[in-house]
């Protein structure tokens, strides 16, 4: 019995897939180096075939930003001189928006920092807004300063400040639990000679 089938012939391996060209024809049409595998692997067909793909991929990449670049264009020449307008219209409206709320916030003497609070539609509601906020920033009339320096406890008649040295004169001029007070504070030594 003969064997008809040729042992030297191996089935023939799939083929590499297609690129896909969006020009209609196929990438082994644009590039025909590109073959379909047919025996062992080939590291250099393999090489050649990788190559022929990512080219195929940047063309593509390349195509579809070309295509954006004139979708865009026939998109703005599309658009009427109304639109283009009505367009520039509202970009000056949110600058006059903006500019008009930063003089509002300047005019109730609010900073920069505090601008995002001064906000409404109309120059009213931005006034209102920005009032509000400068009354609650501002210090309350009744409250007296914080200060770090000590208020000064004034002796009746002495006229002199706390820091400045008691005279004899002033000590005269005292009452004794006032002179008492100040000899256990040791505001009397320069007094008393360094008691």
């Amino acid at each position: 019995m003969t064997d008809t089938t040729n042992p030297t012939t191996e089935p023939a391996s799939p083929a590499a897939p297609e690129s896909v060209d969006h020009s209609g024809a196929s990438a082994q049409e644009a590039a025909p180096t590109a073959k379909s595998w047919d025996g062992d692997f080939d590291p250099q067909r393999a090489q050649k075939l990788i190559e022929n793909l990512r080219s195929d991929i940047e063309k593509l990449k390349n195509d579809k930003r070309s295509y954006a670049e004139k979708l865009k264009a026939y998109e703005d020449a599309e658009k009427s001189e109304f639109q283009k307008l009505q367009e520039q219209v509202q970009e000056y409206e949110a600058q006059l928006r903006e500019l008009t709320r930063e003089k509002v916030a300047l005019k109730h003497g609010l900073s920069e920092d505090l601008l995002e609070f001064v906000s409404g539609e109309t120059v009213e509601e931005m006034e209102e807004r920005a009032r509000r906020l400068a009354e609650k920033l501002a210090p309350k009339k009744d409250e007296t300063p914080t200060s770090s320096r000590p208020t000064p406890k004034l002796v009746p008649g002495t006229g002199a400040p706390d820091d400045a040295p008691i005279t004899r004169e002033a000590l005269k001029t005292m009452a004794p639990e006032k002179v008492m007070e100040l000899m256990k504070q040791g505001a009397l030594r320069h007094l008393l000679g360094g008691q």
